[in-house]
């Protein structure tokens, strides 16, 4: 079948070399710029959850894509060999519906020293959560002690924000549930535990990034919050509080919206 001239046009027309990336022999995607490699990650990590109803993540740094993963319905485990990847990095991946930034999208930023991770929803929203640059006062310091005393900064902030997050998911769990839920958690060998955000906080601070824990949490309080209320606990958190911790969260997500499908 031939083509004519005018359609061979328009399509020549449609494509710049601006839009155009090229695949090194390390299999990392180069972009001319950081938007177009952006703008790629958003429609990869949306047609990944599209296609396949789970999430999908691309690590961007510059305007390079480094590496892209596929996902399950509600969460995305990284192995751990590809940790090095996130530092400095922005992380773009795919939630459902008008679902923000969660918690354990935040220990991950924190823990792999992610620069910005951003959630895209399939109802067209997003959030993002950014790593504030160092107080000014760490310049007075040579370098390799503004990095310590940066570091020691992260992982107060990280743990102050923790425990009262997970004071947030605690509060959320209806009295009624709450022994059911101590129980349940009891029979998977926490004999000791008498706190909820206790048994959250002390998980997250452990570090187990892309472990079971992260997503048993997330799942069983699912459950027992129903119709997005996590969803919203998250965001209203982060809303409220990411920039007292070093960060700043940025949403175009409506507050009631989170409880809709």
């Amino acid at each position: 079948m031939k083509i004519s001239f005018a359609k061979i046009n328009n399509i020549r027309k449609s494509i710049t070399p601006n839009s155009l990336g090229y695949i090194r022999q390390d299999n990392v995607i180069n972009f001319k710029t950081p938007e177009v490699a952006h703008h790629y990650a958003k429609n990869k990590a949306l047609q990944g959850y599209f296609k396949n109803n789970a999430e999908y993540g691309v690590i961007v740094k510059d305007n390079k894509i480094l590496k892209e993963f596929f996902g399950e319905k509600n969460q995305i485990n990284i192995p751990k060999e590809d940790y090095s990847l996130f530092k400095d990095a922005d992380f773009i991946h795919s939630h459902p519906d008008n679902a923000p930034l969660s918690f354990p999208d935040f220990a991950a930023a924190n823990i792999l020293g992610i620069k910005r991770i951003y959630a895209y929803t399939t109802n067209n929203k997003f959030s993002l959560l950014e790593k504030l640059p160092p107080k000014q006062y760490l310049n007075l310091f040579p370098n390799s002690i503004k990095v310590k005393i940066q570091k020691y900064l992260d992982k107060q902030n990280y743990n102050k924000m923790i425990n009262r997050y997970s004071k947030a998911y605690a509060d959320a769990v209806p009295e009624k549930e709450y022994k059911n839920f101590i129980s349940y958690f009891n029979k998977m060998g926490y004999k000791k535990l008498n706190r909820l955000e206790k048994f959250i906080y002390e998980n997250f601070v452990a570090n187990k990034i892309g472990g079971d824990a992260y997503y048993e949490i997330d799942e069983i309080m699912s459950k027992i919050a129903k119709n997005g209320t996590l969803n919203k606990i998250s965001h209203d958190f982060l809303t409220k509080n990411s920039s007292k911790y070093g960060y700043k969260y940025t949403s175009n997500i409506v507050s009631k919206d989170c409880t809709k499908s």
